[in-house]
């Protein structure tokens, strides 16, 4: 029985997919080859897309978190396997008679199924809403052009579930792609919203009122599309965090309190502990924001005055619990994306460990500060990190720990928007298209002579906590800084950009490839010097801190390998270099 798990899970596990939308690439691409082009270019560029114009999308079962059902297909095993265990039954099945068993992708191949659309064609744009100042609007919609969904998702779960190993090619074609919710029923929404909001919310805590208007009751306003009866709806509803901070920050107004400061720590199995600082009763927000939806979200017409109860618990909080409760709230976050291909399994591999690593980093209040190096430790061959690639004095080179400057940039990012002060920050020597322009952060250790490190640090300069957690998925990292509201607002102002040296085109040749082939090994790059200004402002609209990023990036040549006799001339054409470029 367990051979027959085995025999299923192993053929699912080992196949990989293909996806194109272009029927030349389809007939006429190297996968080898074009793979191989995108690791070499994993470390400057952020998506296959923009490495090249060819289409080819990459997935796995692992990449999806697909596995089969077999305790579904176990509830429809026939009488002759009852009373022995699922997987027997299964083995049963195999030899005699019929059984149900599938895959389950999750969430996964929806996501993969987005990132396919919207890469290749123009997917509709639903018809939607608006709230601002109290004012409800329609957004405009129109339908597109893309693969179609329903199609899209059965040929890769049957693709999945197809007893075989090998990789397996799937084109689709791009098609007509209607809007779901089209303008009459957004229209229906907007009426729906201005009637909930229309007289505001009524709380009271402590004896004290507390009116919310109808113009911050609209900023919590959110709507999701959910299908009922083969029929497409736009529902409104709250955003949960966008409310909860709303309303703790209305009552600290009205009870004159300031706003209750964290300590955050992690005991011996590094599970976070949150403690509010003092003896202030804790209003229980997330229980108020779920009654608000109740009464409000329902259908029911009654708009009584809701009380905001206390909540019972008052020190130890986990994480959720302090989410939940309003204690602690997101701050900041920042996303960026990566390459995810055969060739950048190992990249990846460190963008995960690294994230992992730095995960749960708590930045201490009053000047705590961050440093990246420190908090991921040992970034080494030593310490389990892959050999990807690295930038190394102007060159990208493969090197253990290759890819980590990506979870550093996005770091640096959130701390940047949250408008944190920056005490360290170097850019990297080759300018990065994958992030924004002067905003990435390159991190470097140096065993031999630490005063050649490059690190990213910076200070939590408010009065309490933070707490710094990170995520990711296969495209994805993302950093999220979480405590209590600063009040904060930056503005970020791209300053001056100036062209440095111009990028030339190198050919170096390799045994490898066969008369007249060739292939990228760097994408090209000019020189540049970018600086980028930041003012940051407290709650009251007072300016705390301008400062000045700058960036100098160093000129990278584009290094093509070629095989015997190889037309130079055409190939420069190709990659639309000219030697006035």
């Amino acid at each position: 029985a367990e051979t027959a798990k085995s025999h299923y899970d192993e053929n699912l596990y080992k196949k990989t997919i293909y996806v194109f939308t272009d029927e030349n690439a389809y007939n006429n691409v190297d996968l080898d080859d074009y793979f191989n082009k995108q690791d070499a270019v994993a470390e400057q560029i952020s998506s296959l897309e923009q490495a090249d114009n060819v289409k080819v999308f990459q997935t796995s079962a692992s990449d999806l978190q697909a596995a089969y059902d077999y305790n579904k297909a176990a509830e429809t095993a026939v009488k002759p396997g009852h009373g022995i265990n699922i997987f027997e039954r299964l083995l049963l099945r195999v030899f005699g008679w019929s059984y149900d068993l599938h895959v389950d992708t999750g969430d996964g191949l929806e996501q993969f199924y987005s990132k396919v659309a919207s890469t290749t064609g123009s997917p509709h744009v639903d018809f939607g809403i608006e709230v601002k100042d109290g004012n409800v609007a329609v957004t405009a919609g129109q339908d597109g052009q893309a693969v179609n969904r329903d199609s899209f998702l059965s040929t890769v779960t049957d693709s999945l579930e197809k007893e075989s190993d090998q990789p397996v090619k799937l084109l689709f074609s791009i098609e007509y792609d209607p809007v779901k919710i089209n303008e009459e029923a957004a229209n229906q929404t907007k009426a729906e919203v201005e009637q909930i909001i229309s007289e505001g919310v009524s709380l009271s805590y402590q004896g004290n009122d507390i009116s919310i208007s109808k113009e911050q009751f609209g900023n919590w306003i959110t709507t999701y599309i959910n299908k009922s009866n083969n029929e497409w709806k736009l529902v409104p509803t709250i955003n949960d965090n966008t409310a909860m901070q709303a309303i703790s920050s209305a009552i600290v107004e009205k009870q004159g309190r300031i706003q209750t400061s964290l300590d955050i720590s992690k005991d011996e199995n590094g599970t976070v502990k949150i403690n509010p600082v003092g003896d202030d009763p804790i209003p229980d927000v997330q229980s108020t924001v779920n009654t608000i939806k109740s009464q409000y979200f329902a259908g029911d017409t009654n708009r009584n005055k809701i009380e905001i109860n206390d909540s019972t618990q008052l020190s130890d909080f986990s994480f959720d619990e302090a989410l939940n409760l309003g204690l602690i709230t997101e701050v900041s976050s920042f996303t960026t994306e990566f390459t995810n291909s055969t060739s950048t399994q190992n990249r990846n591999f460190n963008i995960r460990k690294v994230s992992d690593a730095i995960n749960n980093t708590i930045i201490s209040k009053n000047n705590g500060e961050f440093s990246f190096n420190t908090a991921a430790g040992p970034c080494d061959a030593a310490h389990g990190y892959l050999e990807a690639g690295a930038q190394v004095n102007g060159e990208v080179v493969q090197e253990a720990g290759g890819g980590i400057c990506q979870v550093a940039t996005t770091v640096f990012n959130a701390a940047y928007h949250a408008g944190y002060p920056i005490t360290e920050r170097h850019n990297h020597t080759l300018r990065q298209l994958a992030y924004p322009d002067g905003l990435d952060a390159a991190v470097y250790t140096n065993d031999n002579d630490p005063t050649w490190d490059n690190d990213l640090k910076w200070e939590n300069d408010t009065d309490s906590d933070l707490i710094l957690v990170t995520s990711y998925d296969d495209n994805s990292v993302t950093v999220k800084l979480y405590g209590t509201p600063n009040g904060r607002t930056i503005e970020s102002i791209a300053g001056s950009f100036e062209e440095g040296e111009k990028f030339k085109v190198e050919f170096e040749s390799v045994d490898y490839l066969s008369d007249g082939q060739w292939t990228v090994k760097t994408v090209g790059a000019n020189g540049s010097n970018i600086t980028v200004e930041r003012k940051v402002y407290d709650a009251s609209g007072n300016l705390l801190y301008d400062n000045y990023f700058y960036s100098s990036y160093s000129k990278q040549n584009e290094v093509i390998y070629v095989g015997p006799n190889p037309d130079k001339a055409a190939i420069k054409k190709a990659i639309n270099y000219t030697d006035e470029t």
